[in-house]
């Protein structure tokens, strides 16, 4: 008998649900006719705002939620479509039994609809921006801020920390536009006119001591260059460097062991 009775329960349930939620959709129908009495498709989406946005609301909340925002949202349109349609139900029967009038509910009923479009409005944005994919993206977002962040703090300490460093190689670029342009000037083009003085055998170690004393002193210069700009200045430095060349140094050796081997040919 219970199993008989089970098998008549499932489908007369059925029945009456589909009743209940005609009869609301009737009575919303009715009342939304207040705000558009001549508009069909004015309450058409009245009826799709209040009595279907319940409906689905709950269907999306029970079959399609996934995120803890998505349940948030499903669960706040249902009860927005649902508190709208008891609220269209009531105002349609105190308009049957002579509560209010349709006059004095009309304003009302209308700031209730606005409102109720606006709820649902704002709910589906925030459905969709709460989804499974937009909250991943937005995660990925913040946490690559923050890198930058931590990378922006560290840089900024590393720059702190190595002022003195970054001071030493602007002081050393300094230095080498100073030394290009005291090389390259040469007193304004003109050609320096210094006395001759004559070579003696002692002459050549001293023009050795000066020649070292200058490329160290060049060498601490240009410590720091690259080898490029080392090349390029050593090019330019050599013009004014002291140091006999190599030519030159056999030379003065030649001239200077011409005299010494014409005196031991003498004596003999």
């Amino acid at each position: 008998m219970s199993k008989l009775i089970g098998s008549y329960i499932k489908p007369l349930f059925a029945a009456f649900s589909v009743a209940v939620f005609a009869a609301v959709m009737f009575y919303s129908w009715r009342a939304l006719s207040i705000i558009f009495p001549d508009d069909l498709l004015g309450q058409i989406f009245g009826l799709l705002l209040f009595d279907m946005a319940a409906l689905l609301w709950f269907g999306a909340l029970v079959f399609l939620s996934v995120t803890i925002g998505e349940y948030v949202t499903a669960s706040f349109g249902f009860m927005v479509g649902l508190l709208g349609s008891v609220g269209l139900i009531a105002i349609e029967v105190s308009i049957s039994i002579g509560l209010v009038t349709e006059s004095a509910i009309a304003k009302p009923l209308t700031y209730i609809f606005i409102v109720v479009m606006v709820g649902h409005v704002v709910l589906l944005y925030a459905r969709h921006a709460s989804g499974e994919e937009f909250t991943a993206e937005i995660s990925r977002g913040i946490e690559r801020a923050k890198i930058l962040q931590k990378a922006e703090r560290q840089a900024a300490r590393m720059i702190e920390k190595n002022s003195d460093a970054v001071v030493a190689a602007l002081a050393q670029s300094m230095a080498a536009d100073a030394l290009k342009y005291a090389l390259t000037q040469r007193g304004g083009g003109n050609v320096l006119d210094l006395p001759a003085l004559d070579v003696e055998s002692e002459q050549p170690a001293a023009s050795v001591q000066g020649g070292a004393a200058f490329q160290s002193f060049l060498s601490h210069l240009l410590n720091g260059f690259t080898a490029k700009e080392k090349k390029k200045y050593e090019a330019v430095a050599s013009a004014v460097d002291p140091s006999p060349q190599p030519a030159q140094t056999s030379t003065l050796a030649a001239e200077n062991a011409a005299p010494a081997s014409g005196a031991k040919k003498g004596k003999k």
